[in-house]
């Protein structure tokens, strides 16, 4: 049983960069950015309905930086289809849910008519 929990590394303010900036100085800008970039790139790649067990394949010095950079990358791109678990340990590919706007229209639609059909009532023209 997992009982690390990470939630601690999460940012407090998905607005407030200051931890950017002071990474920034400590890796340089380059480096930062290559680390982002390579995170913004896995969880782009991770199929939907899978996780990523962040403890399991993430240096545990890298935790904090990681943790962020996701954070980041769930806010810059408004990726509402990925979520951490409770304990941060994991990041998820959501599934977006299958009846669409749509699909509900076009399934109430087909229910409107069906409905129509039993009462007798016909359209003309």
């Amino acid at each position: 049983m997992d009982t690390i929990n990470l939630i601690h590394h999460r940012p407090e303010d998905l607005n407030d960069f200051s931890w950017y900036e002071e990474y920034e100085k400590q890796m340089g800008e380059k480096e930062l950015r290559s680390y982002v970039n390579k995170v913004y790139g896995l969880l782009m790649d991770l199929p939907e309905g899978e996780s990523f067990s962040i403890t399991a394949k993430v240096d545990p010095r890298n935790y904090n930086l990681f943790i962020k950079a996701a954070c980041l990358f769930i806010s810059e791109q408004k990726a509402q289809n990925f979520e951490f678990n409770s304990k941060f340990t994991e990041i998820r590919h959501i599934i977006p849910h299958a009846y669409t706007k749509p699909k509900i229209q076009e399934q109430c639609t087909t229910i409107g008519e069906n409905i129509s059909n039993l009462s007798g009532t016909t359209s003309t023209k």
